[in-house]
């Protein structure tokens, strides 16, 4: 049931609204056509005690439902902008402070190139597909490598603030993800 769920909360936006529209509509017509159209109506208006307000309360239901279906959905995409807006900056950061910090740093340059062609070529069609890629861990795992490797000739506070740079990076590779 949750997996048909997130199918359903991975629809657009427009496409989520529309059926709920038909549903609450299929069930308004669905009780229309019992009432008086179908061969139980006169039995269907035998029941007494449901009057106008009760279903007005049903309008309520669905209006609430929509408010909140329309906040999670803007959270999450919220969520998920931030997120990637994260790792794109401190990508963006890191490649700046290796090519700023004193010695050979194309090992790390070449990293980060890395890394960031399998999130665009590859993790991001099989995140459509709820995957993970290996290429990208692979690749994020290298730029740790690179990063952490002892003697690469940059000054231990900078390789501190790199290193730093690389658990955002990767913090943010993991909420991109699970989003």
């Amino acid at each position: 049931m949750q997996t048909v769920l997130k199918a359903w909360l991975g629809w657009p936006v427009a496409a989520i609204f529309a059926s709920l529209f038909v549903v609450y509509l299929g069930a308004a017509a669905l009780i229309v056509w019992l009432s008086f159209r179908s061969k139980l109506a006169p039995w269907v208006q035998s029941f007494r005690g449901v009057v106008p307000p009760f279903f007005g309360s049903t309008a309520i239901i669905f209006g609430v439902l929509i408010a909140f279906l329309s906040n999670d959905i803007w959270d999450r995409n919220k969520q998920a902008e931030h997120v990637v807006f994260t790792e794109s900056d401190t990508l963006i950061a890191l490649y700046s402070l290796s090519a700023a910090s004193a010695g050979n740093n194309a090992g790390l340059r070449t990293a980060i190139r890395g890394y960031a062609s399998a999130v665009v070529e590859e993790e991001w069609p099989m995140l459509a597909l709820e995957q993970r890629s290996p290429r990208t861990d692979a690749a994020l795992n290298a730029l740790v490598r690179e990063v952490a490797r002892p003697g690469a000739g940059i000054d231990p506070s900078v390789q501190r603030t790199m290193l730093d740079m690389v658990l955002r990076v990767r913090s943010a590779h993991e909420d991109r993800v699970s989003l």
